[in-house]
């Protein structure tokens, strides 16, 4: 298993894990090996933090016909960036 998050990286999720108190499921989205997903597991049992946990992942990665699709039908909403590349703000100037 391929594990290479450092522990930075794995001490700011349990920090915002612990600390963001909501009622809401804990989501990983893109699992990759799941060295990830064990951490936060054990971490969530450790703590006693009772919420729902889901990793979600394609297994395969996603088709150009995907990528495809989102470029073309699904134009970014999100406030001041594309979703599909945040170094772009919608509706700025091009210089």
């Amino acid at each position: 298993m391929k594990f290479d998050k450092n522990i930075a990286h794995l001490s700011f999720i349990t920090n915002a894990i612990r600390s963001v108190k909501v009622d809401g499921a804990v989501l990983e989205i893109g699992v990759g090996g799941g060295g990830t997903s064990i951490v936060i597991n054990k971490f969530m049992d450790e703590e006693s933090i009772n919420r729902p946990f889901y990793a979600i992942d394609t297994f395969y990665g996603f088709t150009q016909e995907d990528v495809d699709f989102e470029r073309k039908k699904r134009e970014a909403r999100r406030i001041g960036t594309s979703a599909i590349d945040p170094t772009v703000r919608i509706g700025a100037q091009k210089r």
